[in-house]
């Protein structure tokens, strides 16, 4: 099923061995991605999160995708294997998750991205700016970040930009680059949790 915004070209193009960028991997296959989750999950609150926790997989797991099957089939494999996942968490009652700063980060800015369009869920678990929400702890968190370590984070996880290119362009190497990166997630980690305590202090 195809996308209402996308165009034939780049259907072809995403299919034909080309890895297209990361938001436009997105915008091509969120709908087919939502609506093969939803189909065993319903369409609510829990369908919108594993969709997410899907192209964030997808976005960790790109380049090791060798292209013996379409990028589309490949994705709703992905899919498959998160909605398993799902269901064994279900079964055994797990409830919680760990603080992972790298995906709320890709998170964020699929749901900011997905505003942009005006295509973003009502949901609680689709808004970034929910009151006491990670996302939105995150968010203020990253204000907070200086000059250099915003446009570093803006050109990694939101355009996309490598590390080797981002150290080419700095005159550094990428081990510098995904160093730097590491110790801006671990200050975000602890900026999070600050806030969160405080929250919760004052519940």
């Amino acid at each position: 099923m195809r996308a209402e915004t996308e165009e034939p070209g780049e259907v072809a193009s995403a299919e034909s061995g080309a890895i297209p960028p990361f938001e436009e991997i997105v915008r091509l296959y969120h709908k087919n991605v939502r609506g093969y989750v939803a189909r065993f999950l319903g369409n609510d609150a829990a369908a919108d999160d594993v969709a997410q926790e899907v192209f964030v997989q997808v976005y960790r797991s790109l380049e090791s995708f060798a292209g013996r099957s379409s990028l589309k089939s490949w994705i709703l494999g992905i899919a498959r294997n998160r909605v398993g996942t799902w269901f064994r968490q279900q079964s055994r009652q797990i409830r919680f998750r760990t603080l992972d700063v790298e995906s709320d980060l890709v998170q964020y800015r699929m749901l900011e991205w997905q505003n942009e369009l005006g295509s973003s869920s009502e949901s609680d678990s689709g808004n970034p700016d929910g009151a006491g929400s990670e996302l939105s702890l995150l968010r203020s968190c990253l204000e907070k970040l200086k000059g250099p370590q915003r446009t570093l984070v803006q050109s990694f996880y939101f355009e996309g930009v490598t590390a080797e290119t981002l150290g080419r362009e700095q005159g550094r190497n990428a081990g510098t680059i995904r160093m730097a990166l590491l110790r801006i997630r671990e200050a975000l980690a602890k900026c999070i949790r600050k806030h969160a305590a405080r929250l919760s202090n004052n519940e």
